[in-house]
């Protein structure tokens, strides 16, 4: 008898507690038992159908050092220094991405509200982590911003995402927006407000109905944003010709009995003028073109100037105007030559103002609010640059860092401890590597706020030096 035989005809009877069967001649239970055993030991099991294997989870860049993963402890781990939300968050983030560097595994559990929030930005094995607890069947696949195309891009997530629309909107506008369009009507409203923000680049009069269309969108943001893009725009060649309401609150008039001079008013509706009208002037003007005042008021822009110089209500609608228009050019002039003005829009800007511009614009814009010789302090002034230095997505400015910092006045800022741990962390963020070793011994001066940055530089440091 054969094993086959053992198990398909004594292990049946052994089962059923040998009731109302029967075994081969000439064997008794105890020797079948001991063979059925003995054959089973030696059989292999059925193989399954199929088989649910886990896909592989690859991440090939390297793995951080062990300083890097402490040092993320120190500042992002349970009772951290650093907000894992925060700015200098964004941009230890960033910075591991561009050092083609990946948190070690057995680093990673040690981060979990850092992780979680950007899970997306750190790789695979991160965003797993996050998942781990997840259906097999709601983890999507871990898109690499370089593995994208036009077929498969709308399966990654939003902020990989926009990415992919800008570089796109670089080499083929027109194609990049027929993609936005294809998948518009089925994104919920924020993923439709980021994606909306590529359009800044390669801006064109090509874009002009696919912004127009969206006057009606669900969103509010989706709308206003639509707007200032359309501000952008040249009047007459995809952007609005018809003028705005908004010209009709500026009134040309002349003074003088010798040498008559153009002068020109803000008009401030009686409502608006009886409080403090800077809300009324940012709501109105954020999304008039400066070419429609200067085409309103039929001065040049310079002669413009001029002629509003006299009232700090225009100066501002101008200048409101000019960042509407991604005139930044316009705007730093403003900014110099009115400082008072440019202290006052610093006081009451929202990263919502920025929305549609090129990073580097919105550099230029902060440094042209930052340097202008406000009467604001300088604690005052870096507290308010400090907010948006997350909007600038890894741009430094030595500029910023030199006046904040570096100057008598900066210096003293730190000295006395007027910044905080914010101020220093947006700061760091902001420093370019030739500005880092003064923002160091700066810093050594301001005590525990500014170990966090501190420690965000010796990162810094040890990724670019491990890049090579």
């Amino acid at each position: 008898m054969n094993s086959s035989e053992l198990v398909s005809k004594v292990l049946p009877f052994l089962l059923s507690g040998m009731r109302g069967a029967k075994l081969p001649d000439g064997l008794e239970a105890l020797d079948a038992a001991a063979l059925t055993a003995q054959a089973l030991r030696f059989m292999r099991p059925t193989p399954p159908d199929g088989l649910l294997v886990e896909s592989e989870i690859v991440d090939g860049r390297r793995t951080a050092s062990a300083f890097v993963g402490a040092s993320l402890e120190v500042l992002f781990g349970s009772g951290g220094l650093s907000h894992a939300e925060g700015v200098l968050a964004e941009s230890v983030v960033r910075a591991i991405g561009q050092a083609g560097a990946r948190i070690s595994p057995f680093d990673i559990p040690k981060l979990e509200s850092f992780i979680s929030t950007h899970a997306e930005e750190l790789g695979p094995e991160a965003l797993a982590y996050v998942r781990r607890g997840e259906k097999r069947a709601a983890i999507v696949d871990y898109f690499a911003p370089e593995a994208l195309n036009d077929e498969n891009w709308t399966v990654a997530s939003p902020s990989v995402r926009s990415r992919f629309l800008e570089t796109r909107r670089r080499r083929d506008p027109d194609a990049a927006r027929a993609l936005l369009q294809a998948a518009w009507s089925s994104e919920p409203a924020e993923v439709r407000y980021r994606l909306l923000r590529s359009m800044a680049t390669g801006l064109g009069s090509a874009d002009a109905p696919f912004l127009a269309s969206l006057s009606t969108d669900r969103s509010p943001r989706v709308k206003e944003l639509a707007i200032r893009l359309r501000a952008r725009l040249p009047r007459g060649r995809g952007g609005d010709a018809s003028p705005s309401r908004a010209a009709s609150y500026i009134v040309k008039s002349t003074r003088g009995l010798l040498s008559r001079t153009t002068v020109l008013n803000l008009d401030i509706p009686l409502s608006s003028r009886r409080q403090d009208p800077s809300g009324w002037i940012r709501n109105t003007f954020s999304a008039v073109s400066i070419e429609e005042i200067v085409e309103a008021a039929g001065l040049p822009v310079d002669a413009v100037f001029r002629a509003a110089s006299g009232d700090g209500n225009l100066v501002l609608a101008l200048m409101y105007s000019a960042v509407a228009s991604a005139r930044i050019d316009l705007f730093e002039t403003l900014c110099a030559s009115f400082p008072t003005h440019a202290w006052d829009m610093l006081l009451r800007a929202e990263e919502g103002d920025l929305a549609g511009l090129e990073p580097e614009k919105r550099l230029r814009w902060l440094e042209a609010l930052v340097l202008a010789e406000t009467v604001g302090s300088f604690d005052q002034r870096a507290w308010r640059a400090c907010g948006f230095v997350s909007s600038l997505e890894g741009l430094t400015s030595a500029k910023i860092v030199n006046r904040l910092v570096a100057s008598s006045a900066g210096a003293k800022a730190v000295r006395d401890g007027r910044y905080g741990r914010d101020v220093y962390e947006a700061l760091a963020v902001l420093a370019p590597p030739g500005a880092r070793g003064m923002l160091r011994t700066a810093l050594r001066d301001a005590g525990e706020d500014g170990r966090s940055s501190l420690i965000y530089l010796d990162i810094l440091d040890n990724l670019e030096n491990e890049n090579g």
